[in-house]
């Protein structure tokens, strides 16, 4: 019995002075929220994202800022873009920096999850990408 607890005894104090070199979570590493406070998705290719932000009263509005990985402006951002719900195309419009939904969401989202395909132009490459956000 007492080399059973001796033993147990010689495991858990080599397990705690191993855990005692372990390297602390830097958490000035962690990513910082998005600047509109939405949710990102990558485009593909990766080269840059879209923060997909609701507004309006019942957030039944949306605003597509597009930005590069480390979260700033992108340069070439859309101007225009579509999301077609099923057979439903939602025009998409310049309004300062980033795309805006030009009314008629609550139709398509009645429950506030943005869902469909959007397509948009970045530096010339027309991108089409799923989207599915509750």
């Amino acid at each position: 019995m007492r080399a059973k607890f001796g033993f147990l005894l010689v495991l858990l104090s080599t397990i705690v002075v191993a855990g005692c070199d372990s390297q602390a979570i830097d958490l000035t590493k962690v990513a910082p929220p998005p600047p509109h406070q939405g949710t990102v998705m990558p485009l593909p290719g990766g080269k840059a994202v879209v923060e997909v932000v609701r507004t309006g009263d019942k957030q039944y509005d949306f605003e597509f800022y597009f930005l590069t990985n480390d979260l700033k402006p992108l340069p070439g951002a859309p101007t225009s873009g579509t999301l077609t719900v099923g057979k439903s195309n939602l025009e998409l419009v310049a309004s300062g920096d980033h795309l805006v939904s030009k009314g008629g969401t609550r139709k398509l989202f009645p429950d506030g999850t943005i869902g469909g395909d959007l397509k948009v132009t970045v530096d010339g490459t027309e991108i089409l990408m799923p989207l599915g956000i509750r």
